[in-house]
């Protein structure tokens, strides 16, 4: 049976919701020393809809013109940027006019996958899609589905067979949209982190054409 996403919060003691303030500390304690991530997909020969944001905005690949862009959005990250570029990630955005109104990034291959701190290696003709952001202003406009839709297009048009993403098990907000456009979970990838322990599995274990975490 395929695992489903638990998007609130388990309830306390004789039913009862615990109080916010200590169930974000059991969170912050939990992900500390146990890690979990949703392995999630998405077949690319199952119908996939038109995008259809709030607005008008024109989807584009990032380019070198529109990099700009990004980092004056996002400036902490350039870095990160730098890396995710090197190793052959892609970013896709929705723009409005001169400002980005959303980011969306698609690899293969081998992926960096810091929370789990591994690699993720992918499978032949698969790709991952991560990393959804929109700035505040431009939140609530569907983009993250929208922008999501155009990444599956272009994965599909390129050959690809399925689109896979990770999302934590505690990110209610980050699995709804990727549920939204057709994603869905196939095991829950665990990491142990104590001491000079380090321990990742699979729940159920990998199937021979699904994403494998490997040491970096």
């Amino acid at each position: 049976m395929r695992p489903r996403p638990r998007t609130r919060a388990p309830a306390g003691a004789g039913g009862m919701r615990q109080p916010v303030p200590f169930r974000t500390f059991t969170m912050k304690v939990r992900t500390t020393f146990h890690r979990r991530m949703f392995l999630m997909r998405r077949p690319l020969d199952a119908a996939i809809p038109e995008p259809d944001p709030r607005g008008s905005f024109d989807f584009r690949e990032m380019t070198p013109e529109t990099r700009p862009l990004y980092t004056a959005m996002l400036p902490e990250r350039g870095p990160l940027i730098d890396a995710r570029l090197r190793r052959g990630a892609r970013c896709f955005l929705a723009l409005d006019g001169d400002h980005i109104a959303h980011g969306y990034w698609m690899a293969a291959g081998r992926v960096r996958i810091d929370y789990m701190e591994c690699d993720l290696v992918l499978p032949e003709g698969g790709v991952y899609t991560f990393d959804s952001y929109s700035p505040a202003s431009y939140r609530g406009r569907g983009l993250a589905q929208a922008v999501g839709l155009h990444v599956l297009k272009v994965a599909r048009d390129e050959g690809n067979r399925a689109a896979w993403c990770l999302p934590a098990v505690e990110n209610a907000a980050g699995i709804r949209p990727v549920e939204a456009i057709g994603y869905r979970p196939t095991s829950t990838l665990h990491y142990v982190r104590a001491g000079p322990l380090r321990h990742r599995w699979s729940v159920p274990p990998a199937a021979p054409d699904h994403p494998v975490l490997a040491s970096p």
